[in-house]
């Protein structure tokens, strides 16, 4: 697995090993998850003990997504 956020405002996370499909001989990965956050996302964390959580900041905010 893997997570991805930035300033687009949009945190994915996505299998590495899943939900891929071939495009005109390119493979084309969908993340498992997409979430949209009010302001751009500064901070991302995943925990080892809560791998089933992951917790993103933005302006002054803290949200935890379950994955």
């Amino acid at each position: 697995m893997l997570a991805s956020s930035g300033d687009d405002i949009q945190t994915y996370i996505w299998n590495t090993s899943m939900n891929q499909s071939r495009e005109a001989g390119t493979i084309v990965a969908e993340p498992i998850l997409a979430y949209h956050s009010e302001d751009p996302v500064t901070m991302l964390q995943w925990p080892i003990a809560y791998p089933e959580w992951i917790c993103i900041s933005f302006n002054r905010k803290m949200q935890l997504l379950k994955v």
